[in-house]
């Protein structure tokens, strides 16, 4: 019987092996005619006047695109007026959609959530149609000159100024396989199109030997320029204030949520002790069960309340009626830190108001003298509560906060 077994799991498992690499060929088989379609201009590449430099690879994810496209955005945006196009990863909604500082990742996608957040003066579009949205950033927004298309060397229907293609050492496309047998989703004769190509996670003795391998398979074309790039880690951040810091050697838990985590927790245990890894994939929706697996359910239960109100009374389509009212009062009944978290964080949205459009201060300001004020006052908390209602007439009333605001400083003088 157990022989009959481990014949049953090795048959399965070749069988596995050979329908994903028939998979593979058909796989292969479709991208080929897809770029012949656009060789032969079956399909079209629109060209456009804004210069466009296009970031993108021929794996999937973990390769460094996003952190390049940062890079490329920070380096010419005291130039430039930068915008970001990308597809939106993962996000919910479909279309032409402006990334703002209060947008939610599941609308917009995390990581150009995360490029606004770095850089809150550049416009950030999320489209799965690009060139509707480049010709929408061009219609709406005349002052940008030059576009950043993140994840877009696959998608010919743009034909871009410059291809920069991003490649991870530690997974050379050269000896990989099509999906779904192995990680690659273009062909690798694609690769003449490529204007720059950027090598990341390169090992810190990397051997002249070995960047000539690289740039002989790489640089199909003469003007072709390869870099060689290598993370250099840092001493650990801590999120929050702390008198305690990570020394070298101390025991440490590498949790991440990346598309390659093997470099990183590597780099990790050179200077750590490593007791365990919580690895997750790239994009994870991190769930309640998450938070109560790694902090206990205690924590779990002040994030779900959060979650709740977030999603709820404090949601998109939040309204000041007192039914809403209602509820927020009744989750003070399951743990009172939920609200306290709460009334600090809209404080905090409070004092960084002036980022938002005068819509949104508009609506915000509304939401904490009808829900957050009444709370505050009802805990207590009178300097917070006094502190809102300030802040709200300055973005309500502007005229009377400022008339109000000159007498004090007058008498005060006096």
């Amino acid at each position: 019987a157990y022989g009959y077994v481990v014949v049953k799991v090795i048959f399965r498992g070749v069988m596995k092996r050979i329908v994903f690499k028939l998979l593979s060929y058909i796989y292969r088989m479709v991208i080929a005619i897809r770029h012949w379609l656009f060789d032969i201009n079956v399909l079209k590449s629109q060209k456009f006047n804004i210069p466009i430099i296009c970031v993108g690879n021929i794996t999937v994810g973990g390769t460094g695109k996003t952190p390049t496209a940062e890079m490329i955005i920070d380096t010419m945006k005291p130039t430039y007026n930068v915008a970001l196009l990308s597809r939106g990863y993962g996000r919910r909604t479909k279309g032409y959609r402006e990334v703002t500082l209060d947008s939610s990742y599941r609308d917009v996608g995390d990581e150009p959530l995360q490029i606004k957040l770095k850089f809150p003066d550049v416009l950030v579009v999320v489209c799965e149609k690009r060139v509707e949205a480049i010709r929408r950033i061009e219609a709406e927004h005349p002052e940008i000159n030059l576009i950043v298309m993140d994840d877009g060397f696959q998608h010919r229907h743009v034909d871009p100024r410059i291809n920069v293609v991003v490649l991870d050492y530690t997974r050379p496309v050269f000896e990989d396989d099509f999906l779904p047998v192995g990680n690659l989703r273009d062909n690798l004769n694609s690769l003449y199109r490529a204007h720059y190509f950027i090598v990341t996670k390169c090992p810190e003795d990397m051997q002249p030997l070995d960047q000539r391998m690289w740039r002989k398979d790489l640089q199909l074309v003469a003007y072709q320029k390869i870099y060689f790039t290598r993370v250099v880690p840092t001493a650990a951040v801590p999120l929050f204030q702390t008198p305690n810091h990570l020394r070298e050697g101390d025991e440490v838990i590498v949790m991440s949520g990346i598309g390659n985590p093997k470099p990183f927790i590597k780099s990790v245990r050179k200077h750590y002790n490593v007791v365990a890894n919580l690895v997750y994939p790239d994009h994870h929706v991190y769930t309640v069960e998450d938070i109560e697996n790694l902090f206990g359910a205690k924590v779990a239960q002040i994030v779900d309340g959060l979650t709740k109100i977030s999603g709820g009374i404090f949601g998109d389509r939040a309204s000041a009626q007192a039914e809403n009212f209602k509820k927020l009062l009744l989750t003070m009944n399951d743990d009172i830190r939920v609200i306290l978290i709460k009334i600090a964080d809209r404080l905090h949205n409070m004092r960084t108001l002036d980022s938002m459009s005068e819509s949104k201060k508009l609506i915000i300001s509304s939401e904490t003298q009808y829900l957050y004020i009444p709370i505050a006052h009802r805990l207590g908390l009178y300097s917070i509560k006094t502190e809102l209602e300030e802040l709200v007439l300055k973005y309500t009333n502007p005229q009377a906060y400022n008339r109000i605001k000159a007498a004090i400083l007058s008498d005060f003088e006096k």
